[in-house]
């Protein structure tokens, strides 16, 4: 005989589930309960164990019994598991007298009954040699596709002998229920795309973490709900299509997991979270879906091809336009054009970015940040906040904005927190459309920055970066002179490098189509398409077939100052410091170009969301409004300042 120790506590935790007849309070008056609950349904106890049952009396209608009898437990095999009558505390062999002393008993099973009046209830007790190490025996290394199952088994030892057959059943957890679920019996089932750890246990010991795969999604193919096209046109503001995502895992099963939409121009087309796509104003934008965010959890992501909207019309908007050199904002209606009351703003800016959603631009400047809400025509600084604005993420929550020694962050959505990231002489970044990460170029190196992480990758370059930007699907970034006159690729699942395109002089201008076919490489004399052969994405990382070619603008040698991509990548408008807009007709393959007026030379440019007009800052002191379907320099709003900095508000 020896001094009971008790090792574990178990709490049972119970469920009263609703009777037919209705109820839910937690106590009933009846005289007339219904029956006994008791847990747990099994207890595992090394020889010589104290644990404990719990009994709950519940009336007919399955609420707990006020008045019930009070509840006593036996035993089966006093001589193997006996049983305190009023507690319900087991030993696993023979208690004294006193509850106090637990003397080991031989290996076997008991049953344990809780009675309270005529109602009765049963447990059982395995009582066995002691656990000290529980092995999971089922290969997990093979994924299984959602739906399908898994048996898992497990084995339990003492010091080295099997003894699984004595300890009773395993309590099996999966530590993402999300990717699996695991029944008491030990039986998985796949939930969604992912990795979880899974463990059973047995006795209070548990075995190692073991690693589960339901298979990951390896493609996803968009197209319109119900037809094959990836492209289509929304004839009215309003009107939607229904679009579907074909998705295969690893294993080559056709699965619907849970996916992320996505719209690259939330201003032109929204898309719901079951694939809606819904128009907003005339333009062209392209939709993806990802498994990224609620699907291959603890996986890398894996992006779809895009389906492209096109929103018929035209739209009035503002185009407001500044510079460099002075505090002066001036709006212009695209529909008058004719210069609006000047916007004084508190420092001379350096840049102007509008969120996708309209209605609020940032200016950067030495001063600080500068909201500027288009709405009200009103401007507020944070002086916190100088330098230059990179970029503005498509949730429009994050700004960028770059000083001489670090990167500052500021967030506007919940919280509204700000941080600063030591990097030096960024020039350029570019979020993902589902604003998780961007990547910023700061001379020879690649920073991947992620607003949910409060650091930021690294990656060198072997030369020095002038502009980045990342396909509207999603899988690859492409940055300018990431290599001696190149255009390098990086996958953006896993930032691997994805292929690098030769090029015959050093580009410096990004741009893409919103299929994300073409990569456009502003490159004097000439401009750079990287075109893909084939747009299917799968896996991480996904293949990149491509190949660069060149076409000669025909006007000699030129300096870009911004290249300019119509939303439907129809043509690509580059301003620069010769005497015209330099024009490259991406269907056609075709060069041209727009003289502008006075001799001017662009200095800055954008397009409203339809295409049908560029409004090009010159060196002239006017904005020069360019009809692109005459191409024509249609008309000049002279400004009392050099117009370097332009920006077309979206609607």
């Amino acid at each position: 005989m020896r001094q009971a120790v008790l090792i574990l506590v178990v709490v049972a935790v119970f469920t009263v589930l609703t009777g037919c007849g209705g109820g839910g309070s937690s106590s009933s008056s009846t005289s007339n309960p219904g029956s006994v609950q008791l847990g747990p349904a099994t207890l595992s106890l090394n020889q010589g164990d104290v644990l404990g049952f719990t009994a709950i009396v519940l009336d007919a209608n399955g609420a707990v019994a006020s008045n019930a009898k009070a509840v006593t437990y036996t035993t089966s095999n006093p001589a193997l598991a006996t049983v305190n009558s009023t507690t319900g505390s087991v030993c696993a062999g023979v208690w004294d007298a006193n509850f106090i002393v637990c003397s080991p008993a031989p290996v076997g099973t008991a049953t344990i009954t809780a009675t309270s009046g005529l109602l009765t209830a049963t447990a059982t007790v395995y009582v066995h040699q002691k656990v000290d190490r529980v092995v999971i025996a089922t290969p997990t290394g093979v994924c299984k596709s959602v739906g399908q199952t898994l048996q898992l088994t497990a084995s339990a030892f003492n010091n080295g002998v099997n003894i699984t057959s004595t300890v009773g059943p395993f309590n099996w957890v999966s530590n993402n229920t999300q990717v699996a679920t695991i029944d008491s019996n030990g039986l998985l089932t796949a939930q969604a795309p992912g990795t979880s750890s899974l463990f059973a246990s047995v006795s209070n010991v548990a075995s190692v973490l073991t690693t589960y795969t339901t298979c990951s999604v390896q493609s996803i193919h968009v197209h319109a709900a119900s037809a094959a096209n990836t492209s289509f046109t929304l004839g009215t503001i309003g009107a939607s299509q229904q679009l579907a995502a074909d998705v295969i895992d690893t294993a080559g099963n056709t699965i619907t997991p849970a996916l992320t939409w996505v719209s690259n121009g939330p201003g032109i087309a929204t898309v719901s979270t079951s694939g809606l796509v819904t128009a907003v104003t005339p333009g062209t934008t392209s939709v993806l879906a990802e498994c990224a965010i609620t699907c291959n959890f603890s996986l890398s992501p894996v992006y779809s091809d895009v389906a492209v909207a096109t929103v018929s019309g035209t739209n009035a908007t503002t185009v407001y336009v500044t510079g460099t050199g002075t505090t002066q904002l001036i709006p212009i209606d695209t529909g008058t054009n004719t210069a609006g009351t000047a916007i004084t703003l508190p420092s001379q800016p350096n840049s102007i970015v509008f969120i996708p959603l309209a209605g609020l631009a940032f200016l950067g400047s030495s001063g600080g940040l500068i909201t500027l809400d288009a709405t009200a025509n009103a401007v507020t600084q944070n002086t916190a906040l100088p330098g230059r604005v990179l970029a503005v993420s498509p949730d429009s929550n994050n700004v960028l904005i770059a000083d001489t020694n670090s990167v500052y962050v500021q967030n506007f959505g919940a919280g509204g927190a700000t941080s600063s990231l030591a990097i030096s002489g960024a020039t350029a970044a570019a979020f993902l459309p589902d604003s998780t990460r961007a990547y910023i170029v700061a001379g020879n190196t690649l920073y991947l920055f992620s607003p949910n992480s409060s650091g930021f990758g690294v990656i060198s370059l072997s030369a020095a970066a002038n502009d980045v930007v990342v396909v509207p699907s999603a899988a690859f970034a492409f940055i300018a002179n990431g290599a001696p006159n190149s255009i390098v690729a990086r996958a953006t699942c896993d930032s691997s490098a994805a292929g690098t395109f030769n090029t015959p002089g050093a580009p410096t201008k990004l741009g893409v189509t919103p299929d994300a076919s073409k990569i456009l490489a502003t490159d004097s004399p000439g401009i750079d398409i990287v075109t893909r052969s084939s747009l299917a994405q799968p896996g991480c990382p996904p293949p990149l077939s491509a190949a660069v070619s060149s076409v000669n603008l025909g006007r000699g040698a030129y300096t870009a100052n911004q290249m300019v991509v119509t939303t439907d990548g129809a043509k690509a408008y580059i301003v620069s410091n010769l005497p015209a807009v330099l024009v490259y007709n991406v269907n056609a393959g075709t060069p041209s170009a727009i003289a502008l007026a006075n001799g001017a030379s662009g200095l800055a440019a954008s397009a409203t969301q339809d295409g049908t007009q560029l409004y090009v800052g010159g060196s002239d002191n006017n904005v020069h409004r360019i009809d692109t379907t005459a191409g024509t320099d249609a008309q000049q709003i002279s400004v009392s300042f050099t117009p370097n900095l332009v920006a077309v508000r979206p609607k």
